[in-house]
């Protein structure tokens, strides 16, 4: 059972544990302005299909470092992150409608995108959204909420992340609770309803509960937007 866990848990992060390392990586080489290794880093990961390095490669593009300036390219890797579900590729892809860098204007993209990144979490004070939404018609906010839910309805895997932690999850919730019991009885200690209750309680909330926000948060990589190329 022990080797079961530890195989299991070996094949569910080492990956991701890989892809952070290699991000990580390249965006202290961007913050150390050495955008060439940045990009060497970077890029592979993006074309490989992580969300944050296309982010990340959006960002170079739109601002030109180390590549040339390129607002298509840009463009392009943006909206490969947002198409995965990448909440910050959503909302810059509603800030760059909103406000027309490298685009024509469309507040109706704009606020769709919007809608989309909260829908993901991404948006917290909701300003961007009360700020476009007083530009709007009220047929442009409605158009807007119909194109969001057509985009979540061709995404439909998208709409619970971190869905591959979730037997990990599960595990923590159910089968270590479940194994602690058996040791008690075992030993011969009570096991009352209670008892049993607190014990998967305080395994839920000290160490499965922070376990699921670390995941779900890890290597956000907030990516420095200054100015979109015009």
């Amino acid at each position: 059972m022990k080797f079961f866990i530890s195989t299991l848990f070996f094949l569910l992060f080492l990956p991701s544990i890989a892809f952070a390392d290699a991000l990580e990586d390249g965006i202290a080489a961007y913050q150390n302005d050495d955008y060439k290794k940045a990009i060497e880093h970077i890029s592979p990961l993006a074309t490989a299909g992580d969300a944050k390095a296309q982010r990340w490669m959006a960002f170079f593009y739109a601002e030109g470092y180390g590549v040339e300036q390129d607002n298509k390219k840009a463009m392009d890797w943006l909206t490969k992150g947002a198409e995965q579900g990448d909440a910050e590729s959503l909302e810059n892809l509603g800030d760059v409608y909103h406000e027309g860098h490298g685009v024509t204007a469309n507040m109706v993209e704009a606020y769709k995108y919007y809608l989309l990144a909260d829908q993901f979490g991404q948006i917290e004070d909701e300003t961007d959204l009360n700020d476009i939404s007083r530009k709007m018609t009220p047929a442009q906010m409605t158009d807007a909420k119909a194109a969001a839910a057509q985009w979540l309805s061709k995404h439909p895997k998208l709409e619970r992340p971190v869905k591959r932690y979730s037997i990990l999850l599960f595990l923590g919730m159910f089968v270590l609770p479940a194994a602690i019991m058996a040791k008690l009885k075992k030993t011969q200690q009570p096991t009352n309803y209670y008892f049993r209750l607190f014990v998967w309680i305080a395994f839920f909330l000290l160490l499965f509960l922070p376990l699921y926000f670390f995941i779900s948060k890890a290597s956000v990589s907030t990516v420095p937007w200054q100015s979109w190329g015009k």
